[in-house]
């Protein structure tokens, strides 16, 4: 829809999810029909007391119902044992030089606010000499 790509495969989300635990799919389906695709869908992990979504999708149909909304409302009033913060990660392109306007827009919505990362960088070839 907006041209992007994913980082990652569906073959190497599901190889991920097998490995480790903490990582669920979370998913909307429409009411009765159980071998119907998702609506929508919300992939993250849990670290930390932290659930990150990873990456978070809705059909045509599931955007007109608010699909989307309704998968992240479950993860915010039902999250996953120990879980004390929802992260939605960077909302920044450009390697976080620029901020991806649309994208934190859409968080906010979901009542989410932006924090400021600070990015560190440590020469390790001049600390070994």
């Amino acid at each position: 829809r907006h041209g992007a790509r994913p980082a990652h495969a569906l073959h190497e989300i599901v190889a991920l999810a097998q490995r480790f635990e903490r990582i669920a799919l979370h998913a909307a389906f429409p009411g009765d029909a159980a071998d119907a695709p998702p609506l929508a869908v919300a992939v993250a992990y849990a670290y930390d007391g932290v659930l990150h979504t990873q990456y978070l999708a809705a059909s045509e149909a599931g955007r007109e119902i608010g699909a989307l909304d309704a998968v992240i409302a479950t993860l915010l009033e039902q999250p996953p044992a120990g879980t004390r913060w929802l992260s939605f990660g960077a909302s920044t392109y450009d390697q976080g030089r620029q901020l991806n306007t649309g994208l934190a827009a859409q968080k906010e919505m979901f009542g989410a606010r932006p924090t400021l990362l600070t990015t560190l960088e440590l020469d390790l070839q001049e600390k070994l000499q």
